[in-house]
């Protein structure tokens, strides 16, 4: 996740959404979390200064690359944010500033990434290794900065703490959610008595309290009290406040 505004910016890494759900069980739980990030992309990382993503931070990403034969070479993984046609073209300006020594580059990339590189003969695959992750977008240094809103003001913070406050907002947003659902049973049991019954079974009542000749039917209250019960409470404050405030919220939350 990338953005910027007046002045700041941000630059949150992908991170594992299984792992995310597991973190936020822990964070629950009391336990200390120590997140690292995920990409889509594959490759390799190296994690050794991420300082939890937070700013100042920073981490290499690389490209898989292969040894097919002594003469060539395949890369299945990029490095996350660059393209293929992007490390293609690195490859190739490489190759013309003599800091590599290739032949030609064949992308055979469809649903997986494949690119294979021919190299030179006589050329060592694991010297041109290494001058890939040297010269060419194979391997990339990237700096996160971890800047968000919190309480209409921006901190600096890391993706630990960061998902700490996501999952205190989910938490909070789903305990008002519950009260508004309790709210709803109790304005239930606000009905008269008489509504909460079928018609058969008041007629029941009266009849069985009702004597010959009567014109009135008092004692089909009596039939009916015994199904009264004691009311809840009325909504205390917080709870209007509640229900004020999650009203203005959508019902779906998300976390990172």
């Amino acid at each position: 996740m990338e953005g910027i505004a007046v002045g700041l910016s941000t630059k949150v890494m992908p991170h594992n959404f299984i792992e995310l759900l597991k973190a936020s069980i822990a964070l629950l739980k009391g336990r200390k979390i120590e997140l690292y990030p995920d990409f889509p992309t594959a490759g390799m990382v190296d994690v050794k200064d991420y300082n939890g993503g937070a700013r100042g931070g920073k981490i290499r990403v690389r490209a898989r690359i292969r040894e097919i034969d002594k003469k060539t070479l395949q890369i299945t993984e990029i490095p996350y944010g660059v393209t293929v046609g992007d490390l293609i073209e690195s490859i190739l300006k490489a190759n013309e500033k003599g800091q590599i020594k290739i032949k030609k580059v064949i992308d055979k990339t469809a649903a997986e990434v494949d690119i294979e590189i021919e190299l030179q003969p006589g050329v060592s695959p694991d010297i041109t290794i290494d001058a890939l992750y040297a010269f060419t977008s194979c391997e990339v240094s990237i700096s996160p900065n971890c800047c968000i809103i919190v309480d209409n003001k921006p901190i600096f913070t890391d993706v630990n703490d960061l998902l700490r406050i996501s999952t205190d907002n989910t938490r909070d947003l789903l305990r008002m959610e519950l009260e508004i659902k309790q709210h709803e049973l109790e304005e239930k049991l606000h009905l008269p008595p008489w509504k909460k019954y079928s018609l058969k079974n008041a007629f029941i009542a009266i009849s069985k309290n009702v004597k010959p000749g009567k014109r009135y039917c008092k004692p089909s209250t009596q039939g009916l009290k015994n199904t009264s019960q004691p009311l809840p409470s009325q909504a205390t404050p917080r709870k209007r406040n509640a229900l004020n405030y999650c009203a203005k919220l959508p019902r779906t939350t998300s976390f990172v």
